[in-house]
């Protein structure tokens, strides 16, 4: 139960500015630490554990190799559950920030990030599917779905070289994810003012009981497979992007009204060949906007605090720093990780005081005493 998993960060981000001298990154992500430990609790469902009861970190930094850049860190799995689809996700990763920072190079460069019905080479998946948690189950399965349904979702109007047209970059960029914490502080004006903001899901929006927490505009709504086949009230300036990793879904998607954008497969298949895991929606949101946007805002991924209980999004209870729940497993410390990496390795302008909300701006290129006073 005590036993740690070790988990390797290559962020090579700032290689060649750190070289003999000591890197900020080990000393970036203890920061990290304390945004995981003001409630959090061992796992023990109220038990006492021997000697009492004790706080503890999500994850430790065990060490620093300043000349190669590297941080290693142990995810804790007394904090995380080891069950369900997260929690079984593989311990060992390796981010490779300076690879990232190609990868999305390479995505900006596409005419489009949305599908244009054109089927993917499956040859150039192998290092995805070989490096994914669960490859058979989700990146192998997702990649043949995309090869099945080209010609269909060309035929039914869904991935055409007309919606592919349809693609605009972005000056700036609001993620907002689900966290409670959300509603602990007024940034909705603040969500609004981007050039364009992503949302997940079923999220509420606007209204005297949001507008003032998350906002009311929406550019890009990312859904998941339960909100494949959902019928959903058409909004002028709203696009729904379905994620899609399975047949079920693709033909939910194909009949989907209103109509459905399809996200270009190569943002998986560099998602999954930088990260190695996946199965969080949040996580594909932020890849997609990395991609798309020239500065990128996080808001809502805030770090996962009460143990033990079953997780709540910010529309489900009365909100606020007291309402934070969630059931952690070991995906989900890896995908918080990996946001707070991209930030220590000079990824990020600066972070909000606010809980629930940080900024990344990717090529940035912050010198590496800034990230770690950004912490």
């Amino acid at each position: 139960m005590g036993r740690k998993l070790r988990t390797t960060f290559a962020l090579a981000m700032l290689c060649g500015r750190c070289a003999g001298a000591t890197s900020p990154l080990a000393t970036c992500l203890n920061a990290s630490r304390r945004l995981f430990l003001d409630t959090a609790q061992l796992r023990l469902h109220s038990k006492p554990e021997r000697g009492g009861g004790k706080q503890v970190y999500a994850f430790d930094v065990l060490d620093d190799q300043p000349t190669a850049c590297s941080v290693h860190a142990a995810v804790n799995t007394r904090y995380a559950i080891k069950v369900g689809m997260q929690g079984a996700a593989r311990p060992d990763v390796q981010f490779d920030l300076c690879f990232m920072r190609k990868q999305i190079r390479h995505l900006r460069q596409l005419p489009s990030l949305f599908w244009n019905g054109t089927a993917p080479v499956l040859s150039r998946w192998k290092a995805a599917i070989a490096s994914h948690d669960n490859a058979r189950r989700f990146v192998d399965t997702m990649v043949k779905a995309y090869v099945a349904y080209a010609a269909r979702a060309q035929q039914v109007g869904v991935a055409t070289v007309a919606v592919q047209r349809e693609w605009r970059p972005h000056k700036s960029c609001a993620v907002v994810g689900g966290a409670p914490s959300l509603m602990a502080a007024e940034l909705g004006a603040e969500i609004d003012a981007h050039e364009a903001v992503i949302r997940f899901n079923d999220h509420p929006t606007g209204g005297p009981k949001y507008t003032r927490f998350v906002g009311n505009r929406t550019t890009y709504l990312l859904l998941n497979a339960l909100h494949a086949g959902t019928r959903l009230r058409a909004q002028p300036e709203r696009r729904l992007l379905q994620i899609a990793k399975n047949g079920v879904v693709f033909e939910r998607a194909l009949r989907a009204t209103p109509r459905r954008y399809l996200i270009e497969p190569e943002v998986y298949r560099t998602l999954y060949e930088n990260f190695g895991t996946g199965g969080l929606t949040g996580n594909i949101g932020v890849w997609f906007a990395l991609a798309a946007c020239k500065r990128v805002s996080l808001y809502g991924f805030s770090s996962p605090c009460d143990l033990g209980t079953k997780y709540q999004h910010y529309y489900q209870g009365a909100g606020g720093r007291a309402k934070y729940q969630e059931r952690v497993q070991v995906n989900t410390v890896k995908v918080t990780l990996w946001l707070h990496a991209m930030r220590c390795a000079g990824m990020c302008a600066r972070a909000h005081a606010a809980l629930g909300s940080q900024r990344v701006a990717h090529g940035v290129g912050a010198q590496p005493e800034e990230a770690a006073r950004n912490a």
